[in-house]
């Protein structure tokens, strides 16, 4: 029986084993090249998976870090609003003290005077007595 009495299909059971082997190895062949580009896919995604991982670990370094910083920033907010509040007060302080020594100027001034014009009635007061001795 020949191709064109079987409807194109040989009937040559040599011709049909070569031909499956052949279509075999045609498959072998297309599923060692997607194990290799399996391979490949798997290999990019253990990369990619990699490269997120240490990008997640560096996201997290650099929250930590932020935080950090964050945390001294406000230790040193609060540190130099007190060293203002306390500026603040000595300069409060500084001018109680500059105005108690006005004060205490003008006092001794005013002492100064009043003992002058003591003196001054004291040493009339002795002319006074001398005076009326001689």
């Amino acid at each position: 029986m020949s191709e064109t009495q079987t409807g194109g299909v040989s009937d040559d059971p040599g011709r049909i084993i070569y031909e499956l082997q052949e279509q075999l190895a045609e498959y072998h062949a297309r599923i060692e090249r997607l194990r290799a580009e399996l391979q490949q896919t798997q290999a990019w995604r253990t990369a990619a998976t990699d490269a997120h991982s240490q990008s997640e670990a560096l996201r997290i370094e650099q929250a930590t870090e932020i935080d950090k910083l964050k945390a001294e920033w406000r230790s040193e907010f609060t540190a130099a609003q007190q060293l203002r509040s306390e500026v603040a007060q000595l300069e409060l302080l500084l001018d109680d003290a500059r105005e108690n020594l006005r004060t205490l100027e003008a006092d001794g001034t005013a002492m100064d005077h009043h003992c002058e014009g003591m003196k001054s009635a004291f040493l009339a007061v002795i002319k006074t007595l001398t005076g009326v001795r001689s």
